[in-house]
This record gives structure tokens, sequence and C-alpha cells, in this order.
């Protein structure tokens, strides 16, 4: 198998090893404590055990992934970052915008409710009353 295929089974397989070594170890205890009749000290040291034996298998899958890796890239070499010309802590720089000759439109805040404009308040203030 190759690619990430591989990976995922590798990992599929860690997964299972650590659920059986704990269900083994506890089903292991049952069975001693059964037998000679010290329930529950047996099943709890055989799911301990179990989960030693888990995390040796996970260890041990840590270790392969990690030297498969490092094989690839020792082959391969350590390819590009897809999204950008850096290094992958570096994220792409993106391009300036376009500039315009034109300036810039200046922002008008909305009136409030129950107004026109300020420039229709402006009208208002310097009209005179009528008389």
């Amino acid at each position: 198998m190759r690619g990430p295929i591989r990976g995922q089974t590798s990992l599929t397989t860690v997964g299972l090893d650590m659920v059986l070594s704990v269900v083994i170890g506890w089903l292991g205890g049952r069975w001693l404590d059964r037998q000679l009749d010290t329930p529950p000290w047996l099943e709890i040291f055989g799911a301990c055990i179990g989960v030693a034996a888990g995390f040796r298998s996970l260890h041990r899958g840590y270790l392969e992934m990690r030297a498969l890796s490092e094989k690839e890239e020792s082959e391969k070499g350590n390819p590009r970052p897809m999204w950008g010309q850096g290094s992958v802590d570096e994220p792409p720089e993106s391009p300036d915008p376009p500039r315009s000759s034109e300036p810039p439109i200046p922002f008008e805040e909305p009136p409030p409710e129950g107004r026109a404009s300020p420039e229709s308040d402006r009208r208002e203030r310097d009209e005179e009353p009528p008389r």
C-alpha cells in the first residue's frame, strides 16, 4: 500500500490494538478472579496491564510512522507547500490592490431617523422664519 491509505491503515491498526489490549487484559483478569475467587483485584490489574500494552502499541505505531515519513522525505525530499512560495510558517503575501487615479469618496454617515439630511438641516437653520 502507498500514500495516505498506508497511513490510515496503520492508524486504524493502532486503534484496534489499543482497544483489544485493554479488553483482553480485562477479560484475562476477570477469568483469573473467578478461578482464584479474588474479585475485583485481578480484573483491575488485567485492565491496567491491557492499558500499558495498548500504550506500548501506540508508541510502536508512532515510531513506525515516523520512520516511514523520514524514509519518504529522504527519498523524495521535502515537498513545497501547496499554497505559496515561502515556507510553511509564513502565509503567502497578498498583492497590492490596483490603485485608482481618482480621489477616494468621503464617507458620509446616514442621517438620524426622522431627519432628511445634514444639508436640509442647514437650509432650515439659514432660512428666516415667516413674519
